[in-house]
């Protein structure tokens, strides 16, 4: 847990988050509940979870998770775009901001791909910039648009991690994203 709370400031994007519950199952699966504005979303995963002092952030199985949430107006340059081009346009701009604050440029890689329900979401990652944090490898991302939102989840690669295999966890929690409206029902499911 300690290395999740040091990897806070590189997981530190632009977004917001406005509160988190979780819904533990007898099954062992869990839920990850977040409320955006009046509404909640939930991502389900299996295992043993710990939260931090960041309502966004928590270590999952030795994998740190942080879940991202903005308003996709900000990155829409007009009406004419595609949800992929609008995701684009908000990695390019974390991208910006991210390179000032490593005092570098992040050579960012992006990949299109489909979840279960088949809709697109953009992965990607860049390499952690050298002496910035010896523990950590690279920075990995998904993001996805849900209505007015564009969601993410991100994690780092430790060292002593899989870059494939942080990269399957991101993925499977994205796959799980859900709108809730009963949270009680859950684990019915």
């Amino acid at each position: 847990m300690k290395r999740t709370l040091i990897l806070f400031f590189f997981l530190l994007l632009t977004g917001s988050t406005w509160g988190q519950s979780f819904k533990d199952c007898e099954s062992g699966r869990f839920f990850w509940i977040f409320k955006v504005g009046e509404r909640n979303f939930a991502v389900s995963m299996e295992g043993i979870y710990q939260t931090s002092e960041y309502q966004n952030l928590i270590s999952v199985n030795r994998y740190a998770l942080q879940h991202l949430v903005v308003d996709k107006s900000s990155f829409r340059q007009d009406d004419q775009g595609t949800e992929m081009e609008l995701l684009i346009a908000y990695v390019l701009s974390e991208t910006e901001y991210l390179s000032l604050q490593f005092g570098r440029e992040l050579d960012v890689q992006m990949e299109k791909v489909r979840l279960s329900d088949g809709s697109e979401a953009l992965t990607w990652n860049y390499a952690m910039p050298e002496g910035m944090n010896e523990n950590v490898k690279n920075q990995l991302y998904v993001n996805l648009i849900r209505d007015e939102y564009i969601i993410g989840f991100a994690s780092p690669q430790f060292s002593d991690q899989n870059f494939e295999k942080v990269s399957d966890f991101l993925m499977d929690v994205a796959d799980t994203l859900v709108e809730v409206e009963d949270v009680d029902s859950l684990c019915n499911e």
